[in-house]
């Protein structure tokens, strides 16, 4: 997840989390500011994760 967020990035991880703890499937959190993401994007971890992951909410587009 990408957001605009002043938290730490521990509790960023943990409230996603939260809100997220009667998803029907596990969840594997990882919660970047937009500065982060940008900082981090070529590293390896991240590209597998681009490749692979499925989003499941982008604000502004509507649900498939």
């Amino acid at each position: 997840m990408v957001a605009r967020t002043p938290l730490p990035p521990l509790k960023r991880i943990g409230l996603v989390l939260e809100l997220l703890k009667d998803a029907p499937l596990p969840v594997e959190a990882i919660v970047l500011t937009p500065e982060e993401f940008q900082e981090r994007r070529d590293l390896p971890f991240l590209q597998g994760v681009l490749r692979e992951a499925k989003p499941l909410y982008e604000r502004g587009k509507a649900p498939t």
